[in-house]
């Protein structure tokens, strides 16, 4: 009992020792009043008879004419502050990493997120609003659908105020009947078909963060508005929606429309082989939603080649407001199954096979996603 309780009392007082230790700043005088306030520093705690020193000396090289040092030990501000020869004693404050790191439980499997350092983004904001304060609005056009009612989604839909649902009336008189969030121009309607592709998109841009569901998108309160289409001239009718609400919000000042800055278009053309020449009218619709303040983020190609010899019609395009996004690896690589460009390629993000929101696919559970149409609302979302 004696021999526990002894090494108790030696714990404790290691313990206290260590919790008294003091790191502190200390200006001295002169560089002789320094050495020997160290000296005498060390000689006493070798007087202490201890295995090994609690003490931590750094002398800063860099301060010219100051005699500053960082010093780790158990004497107080005060014992320093009584010291002979010293200025002035300023203690320490802990810090941290700059990242925010959120609680959604597959957060950890999300290594893309980490590959484009979003926790260091996200310690500054976690996006939602602009710097002035208005609610940022982003067009999602897809060629299938998405799960407007996953739950790691469904805050993050943007909600049409001036449309009532299911009533059958244009109630904004913008020539959509229930239009409350964007439009199937597939199928004329405001509905879509629920589907894999979409919904990995959306999670990817802006599935909800920290709320303990599932993922974390790179933008965690975006306001995502949905469209699907299946044609050129359909992609164009989407980006007019998106470039007529922004319009209307600038010339309201705010008061009408949206405040939309992006379209993400994970879409694009598969085995054709033309330059974006023979689309001009799609690459007008990318300026004219520019101009009016939307930057237009869109997927190259899926396949492994070269779009200077092999051209990829909607990479092509050469609108100023169009940023075209290749996929990388987890090590920065060209991800095997995305075209690239020295002219017609802006940027790469991960493409990789990467974690996002789930679906259920063929009655199983799916969190995966890769590719090009992944690694566009990394860029969009960002």
């Amino acid at each position: 009992m004696s021999i526990r309780l002894g090494l108790i009392l030696s714990f404790l007082s290691i313990s206290l020792s260590l919790s008294a230790q003091v790191e502190a700043l200390v200006e001295f005088a002169s560089a002789k009043t320094l050495s020997a306030a160290k000296e005498h520093l060390y000689a006493a705690e070798a007087s202490k008879n201890k295995s090994q020193s609690s003490i931590s000396w750094y002398s800063l090289q860099s301060t010219g004419e100051l005699h500053l040092a960082v010093i780790t030990s158990s004497k107080t501000v005060e014992e320093w502050e009584s010291t002979p020869g010293v200025l002035r004693v300023k203690t320490s404050a802990p810090i941290t990493n700059r990242t925010r790191t959120p609680n959604d439980p597959s957060f950890s499997d999300q290594w893309d997120m980490e590959q484009i350092d979003a926790p260091g983004a996200w310690e500054y904001t976690t996006g939602g609003t602009s710097h002035s304060g208005r609610e940022i609005v982003v067009g999602v056009i897809e060629f299938q659908g998405v799960q407007l009612d996953h739950p790691d989604l469904q805050d993050n839909v943007y909600i049409n105020p001036l449309e009532i649902p299911d009533d059958s009336i244009d109630n904004d008189n913008n020539g959509f009947v229930d239009d409350v969030s964007g439009w199937n121009f597939t199928e004329d309607r405001n509905d879509f078909t629920r589907n894999n592709h979409g919904t990995k998109v959306f999670g990817t841009l802006a599935a909800k963060g920290d709320n303990e569901i599932q993922v974390a998108g790179v933008n965690w309160d975006l306001k995502m508005i949905p469209f699907q289409v299946n044609t050129t001239l359909r992609w164009i009718a989407a980006l007019d929606y998106l470039t007529t609400l922004r319009r209307i919000y600038n010339q309201s000042n705010g008061i009408q429309g949206a405040y939309v800055v992006a379209a993400n278009m994970s879409i694009g053309f598969d085995g054709v082989s033309e330059t974006c020449e023979n689309y001009q009218d799609l690459n007008d619709a990318f300026t004219r939603a520019g101009e009016h303040g939307i930057l237009c983020v869109g997927a190259t190609s899926n396949t492994l080649e070269d779009l200077d010899r092999t051209p990829d019609i909607s990479s092509n395009c050469n609108s100023e407001y169009l940023i075209v996004v290749s996929a990388s690896t987890r090590l920065d690589d060209i991800w095997n199954s995305s075209g690239y460009s020295t002219t017609d390629v802006d940027i790469v993000a991960p493409g990789e096979t990467y974690t996002t929101v789930d679906y259920t696919v063929s009655g199983n559970v799916n969190s995966d996603f890769e590719d090009t149409s992944g690694a566009t609302p990394h860029v969009t979302g960002a």
